[in-house]
């Protein structure tokens, strides 16, 4: 089997300043992968590494779009909301029995306005169509708005760059509701409850439509950001999923599905569960933080200049002893059995008949 490798970026918020300093390393030693997967913020870096021509060019743009992040501080608050007449009307009766009412409020046109549309969003087929995702969406509690990545996406990894670029796969989780992803994430993370998983989505499988709203998705926190809705079901951060030992925050799973036979795994936190050794088949190196990446939860949305550049000489830093060390152990084993080859060539030309010694 020919050498696969693959390059995995996990969540972590603003900490993923800390993934430019490991691809700024990886291209000064001319490492360049084959496939990407990322999920939360490291799916928003992932795209960038899918969209450019190679890893060199990867670093020197999410470089730039980090130190502009730390300038224009990429969160915006959200304006309060007013309920529209059917997201008021959803909590209040349950879906079969709004559809009913409607139904007989139709027939007496004129006297509700809304009827019509309500209707509508209970019609069969109504999951496939937008404006029930869109209903969706306006149904969830979110600070901050979602336009800034939209236009980061649209500037440097813009779908139709995606469909030619690395093969990309982002970790996303079917929501189940702010409050409940939410707590399902604590109780796993923090106590060992087993919460369901996230799935994993490859990219260039999608329609061309779909594929931003998969990255926004993967990187929606709870109550931070709202959910995106795909075919009428919600998704949001894939790093909720199986939170215990990190299989939806660090999506090395769709890599080794898809034949990769080595990983380089960027992690964010400190103490990270994930373990490598669950995947004997495969060679992973992991790039994990020697001194503390974080002091509290609230660096998760600290893009400050002053965090962002330590993050990303920090990332430097380790990949430099993590994947430097590994690589210096590949160049050893490489000039033993260059050795070890000509060793056998030469065991090989004496036992010949006809060898002769000049």
């Amino acid at each position: 089997m020919a050498d696969k490798l693959g390059l995995v970026l996990s969540g972590g918020g603003a900490k993923g300043a800390y993934q430019v300093g490991i691809l700024k390393y990886m291209s000064e030693v001319g490492i360049q992968p084959d496939e990407v997967s990322g999920t939360s913020i490291g799916a928003l870096n992932a795209s960038v590494v899918c969209a450019q021509k190679d890893v060199s060019e990867a670093a020197v743009c999410l470089e730039l779009i980090w130190k502009q992040l730390a300038t224009i501080p990429p969160l915006q608050l959200e304006r309060n909301k007013f309920l529209t007449t059917v997201s008021l009307l959803s909590n209040l009766i349950p879906a079969a029995k709004i559809s009913s009412i409607v139904i007989a409020c139709n027939s007496l046109k004129g006297v509700f306005d809304f009827s019509k549309d309500v209707y509508n969003f209970f019609s069969k087929g109504h999951e496939q169509k937008e404006e029930y995702n869109s209903y969706l969406e306006n149904q969830e509690t979110n600070i901050y708005k979602s336009e800034p990545i939209i236009d980061l996406l649209n500037n440097y990894s813009p779908p139709d760059k995606i469909l030619k670029g690395l093969p990309l796969y982002v970790g996303v989780y079917k929501s189940d509701g702010n409050l409940m992803d939410s707590l399902n994430y604590i109780l796993a993370s923090k106590l060992g409850f087993r919460n369901k998983d996230s799935e994993f989505w490859h990219l260039q499988n999608l329609p061309e439509s779909t594929i931003q709203n998969a990255i926004i998705a993967s990187a929606a926190l709870p109550f931070l950001f709202k959910a995106k809705a795909v075919d009428g079901v919600k998704y949001r951060d894939g790093g909720i999923g199986g939170a215990f030992e990190q299989q939806g925050n660090t999506p090395v799973q769709p890599l080794i599905e898809s034949g990769c036979t080595h990983l380089i795994v960027s992690l964010l936190e400190d103490g990270s569960f994930f373990d490598r050794h669950k995947y004997p088949n495969t060679t992973i190196i992991e790039v994990r933080p020697k001194d503390f990446i974080s002091e509290s939860f609230t660096d998760m949305v600290a893009f400050e200049p002053e965090k962002i550049d330590k993050w990303m000489e920090q990332g430097y830093e380790d990949a430099k002893r993590c994947i430097g060390n590994s690589l210096s152990a590949i160049k050893l084993k490489n000039i033993k059995n260059q050795s070890a080859l000509l060793r056998d060539q030469s065991l090989s030309l004496l036992d010949s008949d006809d060898f002769e010694i000049n």
